[in-house]
């Protein structure tokens, strides 16, 4: 399926990340870098798909452009405002603690 201007819809796009973040590779910084940002992501699409809002109205609801919701989706680099605005949005927030 396919959305306005040739754009895949969010389920496509989900499907997507989940197989990438699948396929990352193990290395050293797996369990330092790799391993919470797919878990981030992982939450992030969860809570897209539990509110059944698709990926460009979410970008619009807390202004900003659709790429930079799924370089965070998709467990790419990103900053911390850029995943602050995103959890807001979607009414979900970080939690630190020490590691077990």
């Amino acid at each position: 399926m396919i959305e306005e201007n040739g754009i895949t819809n969010k389920t496509e796009i989900t499907g997507k990340t989940r197989n990438f973040l699948k396929e990352l590779p193990v290395d050293s910084d797996f369990n330092v870098l790799a391993k919470p940002k797919q878990y981030i992501s992982e939450k992030i699409i969860d809570a897209v798909e539990e509110q059944d809002i698709s990926i460009r109205k979410l970008a619009k609801k807390i202004d900003m452009k659709h790429p930079q919701i799924i370089r965070v989706t998709s467990a790419e680099n990103y900053n911390i405002d850029t995943l602050l605005r995103i959890l807001n949005g979607l009414g979900l927030e970080i939690i630190i603690r020490k590691k077990l």
